[in-house]
């Protein structure tokens, strides 16, 4: 047991990278509370094992030194100080923690960097204490990597052969996407163990690995992710070539031909995307994301993400607030993130957050291309595909905000950490020498660490729980009211599901908060107060149709026809720029702008402006008929999307096409609207798919 605890913290640590792809592919949010994989009470396993790792390794772990070289101190500086600006943005926009606003969405971000650099610094330790420890955390991570891969194979295994080419899988991965982009960070390790593989068993396991981790590539669909595995894999390799590494190439020629058969068995989806095969169906669990966003609106989110960058150079909105902020700078729709990890930390954290990590990461290239001494070990390859993998990663992240993951951050930071311990030399330190302060210091940081992810997840589990049991129905707003009082850091959901909707738009003043609160008033009668809320949902996303349908509805209610009428011509102005024709899904029609032109198309009629009328209402007509053509597979994503909202949408969606825009239209031009083109439009919306 004495010869064990020192070993402790590389077990732990292991154990935290074998399972982050398992319990860390959500993103921070009640909404995934309801996913098989994942969810915040899961990551916060993850979190708490790295942090528990660090804790021992500064205590019972053996003391060591590490000799750094420029390059790597370069990027400890790096990686360390993008870290630290997180936490610094998360403290001065909390006021240092004396104002509850945004501070259940700012700690767990600001918590998943300060994991993110413990990775990172735990991998740098352990590689340059004992070479051999690079090879064992590589294949924790494969570990990992093949679990999830089997989990999307197996259920990749039930859809039917002809669907496979418009079907994609993201395993335990909240969205493909972000799957795919973690196999393409794996991929050049897994090949790496299998080309020096020393004995009969290991080669085996390293081919399953192999085999798994590019299927699961291959079912995400996710080109970009593709693309990069294959750079990711060439990049290896010509460093190899250049660093003089002897490579089997016997070996190689059997890594071709499993990625062959394996790119034949499991190759269809991948086949599906690059023929055209459109955006496809998906296992994504996200209400955020059902599929691909299409390139124009990635774009704009982009440039909405730079002004939200640009209007806060210094500090940034604060971690964790993108999904809450940015649609004040959008000119598209709502989005959950800013699908590129250096725009989100930047607009989240400010500039120079960004630019550490750049620095951080460039040490990081430096170290890794002096070959440092990783020919001490049995497998020279590691660092050339731990780079090559990086590359994969670092460009994923050009297209997506993959650090939002505890998984795909944890991998990414540790291989930066494998590389740059790979490149350095530790000692070890007397056990009769007296601790520096620096290590009593560092202990004492992930102590407390670790208490707050403790207590944080503790609070995330009781409130996904709850969630969970109002989600089947139960009335849970006695136990949401008292857990809301308790938990710390107060959580706007559970005063939400409290039925306290005040106190929830106060703690995260998003558009989302305010519409609640605006519906809360239109239960009690209140449309005058409602008005109020919208027109505060509206100013904090100046996009979102729904919200100005509902203000428009609440005015005409409080007897404010002329305000209504302003909305609904703010609609139309919406519908007409691009946050209307730039949308995530292009193939799912938005139906609300459809409202506007019919109430637009009414008061016309009433003024006698028979032309406007028409026009107004053809402009409706259009709309739902383009609706009632949603391919079969967008009727399903329109479900994901949702929720249980659709049904009642599309019945809403239905009767303003049979009680208003039809008969309006027959009014205005008896020839405009068949009976028998009616018909059919309601043929085919009856007929739309529900997921059930």
């Amino acid at each position: 047991m004495k010869a064990l605890l020192p070993r402790l913290p590389l077990y732990l640590f292991l154990l935290a990278l074998a399972l982050a792809s398992l319990l860390g592919g959500t993103p921070t949010g009640y909404e995934y509370a309801l996913a098989p994989w994942g969810g915040d009470a899961m990551g916060g396993i993850v979190r708490a094992l790295v942090l528990v790792s660090a804790l021992m390794a500064f205590t019972t772990g053996t003391p060591v030194a590490t000799v750094p070289r420029w390059a790597t101190a370069i990027a400890r500086y790096g990686v360390y100080g993008a870290a630290t600006w997180v936490g610094v943005s998360l403290l001065v926009h909390s006021r240092f923690f004396t104002t509850p606003v945004f501070l259940s969405a700012m700690i767990p971000e600001a918590l998943n960097w300060i994991v993110f650099a413990t990775a990172f610094a735990l991998a740098a330790r352990f590689a340059a204490e004992n070479r051999e420890n690079v090879r064992h955390m590589a294949i924790a991570m494969l570990v990992g990597g093949a679990a999830c891969a089997v989990v999307g194979v197996l259920a990749f295994g039930t859809v039917p052969g002809a669907e496979r080419f418009a079907h994609r899988e993201s395993a335990t991965f909240f969205s493909p996407n972000f799957a795919g982009g973690f196999a393409a960070l794996l991929l050049p390790l897994a090949v790496a163990l299998f080309l020096y593989a020393d004995a009969l068993i290991a080669l085996v396991l390293s081919g399953a690995a192999v085999a798994l981790v590019w299927g699961l590539l291959l079912i995400t669909g996710s080109r970009a992710s593709f693309a990069l595995g294959l750079i990711g894999l060439a990049v290896a390799l010509a460093l190899a070539l250049i660093q003089k590494i002897a490579v089997p190439w016997k070996r190689v020629g059997g890594a071709v031909a499993l990625l062959a058969v394996f790119a034949f068995v499991f190759g269809a989806p991948m086949l599906g995307r690059v023929g055209g095969g459109g955006e496809g169906t998906t296992t994504t669990k996200s209400t955020t994301d059902s599929g691909d966003h299409s390139a124009d609106f990635r774009k704009e989110t982009w440039r909405g993400t730079i002004r939200m960058a640009t209007n806060n150079k210094l500090f940034g909105t604060a971690p964790g607030t993108f999904p809450y902020l940015y649609p004040r700078y959008a000119s598209v729709a709502w989005t959950g993130h800013a699908h590129s990890s250096y725009l989100q930390l930047a607009a989240e954290s400010g500039t120079p957050a960004l630019l550490a990590l750049i620095v951080g990461v460039g040490g990081v290239f430096l170290a890794g291309l002096r070959r440092g001494k990783t020919e001490e070990t049995a497998n020279p390859l590691l660092v050339p595909a731990l780079l090559g993998g990086v590359v994969a990663a670092l460009g994923r992240n050009v297209f997506d905000s993959e650090w939002i993951l505890p998984a795909s951050g944890v991998a990414f930071f540790t291989s930066l950490g494998l590389i740059v311990g790979s490149a350095e030399s530790a000692r070890t330190v007397s056990p009769d020498a007296p601790p520096t302060f620096a290590r009593i210091a560092s202990a004492a940081f992930f102590a407390v660490t670790l208490v707050l992810t403790l207590l944080l997840r503790a609070g995330q589990a009781e409130r996904d729980l709850l969630y969970v049991q109002g989600q089947s129905g139960s009335n849970i707003a006695a136990q949401a009211k008292e857990a809301a009082g308790r938990i710390l850091p107060p959580d706007p959901q559970l005063y939400a599901m409290g039925n306290d909707f005040l106190e929830a738009a106060h703690l995260s003043p998003g558009g989302k908060r305010f519409y609640q609160l605006a519906r809360d008033a239109e239960r009690g009668g209140d449309f005058a107060k409602a008005v109020q809320s919208y027109k505060e949902a509206v100013a904090a996303d100046p996009n979102n149709q729904q919200t100005y349908k509902a203000l428009a509805e609440a005015q005409t209610k409080i007897g404010d026809k002329a305000g209504a009428l302003f909305t609904y011509t703010d609609m139309v102005r919406i519908a007409r720029s691009p946050a209307g024709k730039i949308r995530a899904l292009p193939e799912l029609v938005d139906t609300l702008p459809a409202f506007a032109y019919t109430a637009l198309a009414e008061d016309a009629a009433g003024r006698g402006d028979k032309e406007e009328a028409t026009r107004n209402f053809r402009d409706a007509f259009a709309i739902i008929e383009n609706y009632s053509r949603t391919a079969p597979a967008y009727q399903l994503a329109e479900v994901a999307t949702l929720g249980g909202n659709t049904e009642a949408r599309r019945a809403e969606v239905r009767a303003l096409l049979t009680d208003r825009i039809a008969p309006g239209l027959r009014a205005l031009d008896p020839a405009a609207v068949s009976k028998e083109d009616e018909a059919a439009m309601l043929a085919r919306l009856d007929a739309f798919a529900t997921g059930k």
